[in-house]
């Protein structure tokens, strides 16, 4: 059973890579999935704000009333049309305005995948230093076995 246990363990171990942290930023950010996204994200503002601020062609509205007066019986009809009008640039002030408040909210995401990305960069290097300095307690605690039996012998010898 020993055997069996110890040469699964050698096989898997062959299979064990080391992970940097390149490999790690690319497996955490898949690029091009991102990238896509934020894209797709981008032209669908873009479609908000040219629909957002068009005019809208003529609008029709109709009513139908009854009039209950002594004078007056029967029904009522009111038709109208409506058309807004933006005079000067408003129309292109507001396209530019809804343009500019979307590049924020992209620069957001972008900004927040940034901090993602440092805050695992940040991760990997303290356990880079974690690592390091277990390494280093490790031989300080070897040192200090060899030293305390040394000083256990010469204690045994009356030195």
């Amino acid at each position: 059973m020993k055997y069996i246990i110890l040469s699964l363990l050698l096989l898997q171990s062959s299979y064990a890579t080391v992970l940097t942290l390149d490999d790690l930023l690319e497996s955490a950010e898949q690029p091009k999935l991102i990238a896509k996204s934020i894209e797709e994200q981008r032209l669908a503002l873009q479609a908000n704000t040219l629909a957002d601020t068009s005019a809208e062609p003529l609008v029709f509205h109709n009513t139908l009333s009854r009039a209950q007066s002594k004078a007056i019986s029967g029904y009522q009809y009111e038709i109208a049309f409506s058309k807004e009008l933006k005079l000067g640039n408003i129309q292109s002030l507001e396209q530019q305005q809804n343009r500019l408040s979307n590049e924020a909210y992209l620069l957001e995401q972008s900004q927040q995948l940034i901090h993602f990305n440092n805050a695992l960069k940040n991760l990997y290097h303290q356990h880079c230093l974690d690592n390091a300095y277990l390494d280093y307690f490790e031989k300080a605690y070897q040192q200090f076995i060899t030293l305390y039996s040394k000083k256990e012998k010469a204690y045994e010898y009356d030195e």
